[in-house]
């Protein structure tokens, strides 16, 4: 299979992307990381200038500093990378991952197909080999109750060539 490397394959983005102005408002004034839920300290945003509390440049939702670690790029035509948050970072990554997905489950299915196709034909031969086995069983039971007739008869035949021998035995000491 011939893959392609992450940075290569970006057929899941959308061609632009633009953060929706509802969406960079709802969530302003968080008081805590949407992405591990860590409370976030006011007085110390204050005193530091709101370091700490971050806007993930994808959904708009608050983060932490230690969620908002995250460089990828969020759509085609932009080829500039922004920081987004761990959930929008496991998104991006399963977009870029999706075709290769899409190729391994294609692969499946082709082998799938293949498999049970030899397994259709291997039922066939082994049903077709079964059946010439109770054939020449069946022919081998045939010939021995032939040869047992055949016996019987030959003793029969045996018999009466004893009988008629003795006969004349006895037709000759006369």
């Amino acid at each position: 299979m011939n893959f392609q490397k992450a940075e290569e394959g970006f057929e899941g983005l959308p061609e632009k992307f633009e953060i929706k102005e509802e969406k960079k408002g709802q969530f302003e004034n968080s008081k805590q990381c949407y992405s591990c839920s860590k409370l976030l300290n006011k007085k110390l945003m204050k005193m530091v200038g709101n370091s700490g509390k971050h806007h993930c440049r994808r959904c708009g939702r608050t983060v932490c500093t230690r969620c908002w670690n995250n460089l990828k790029r969020l759509c085609k035509s932009d080829p500039g990378c922004h920081k987004v948050c761990d959930n929008c970072d496991f998104e991006i990554s399963n977009y870029q991952m999706e075709p290769i997905f899409k190729q391994i489950l294609k692969k499946q299915q082709q082998s799938s197909e293949v498999l049970a196709k030899k397994l259709e034909q291997e039922e066939n031969d082994l049903k077709a080999q079964r059946d010439q086995r109770k054939s020449l069983e069946n022919e081998v039971e045939q010939k021995v109750q032939d040869f047992k007739e055949m016996k019987k008869e030959f003793k029969h035949e045996l018999k009466e060539l004893n009988s008629d021998h003795e006969k004349l035995n006895c037709q000759l000491d006369l």
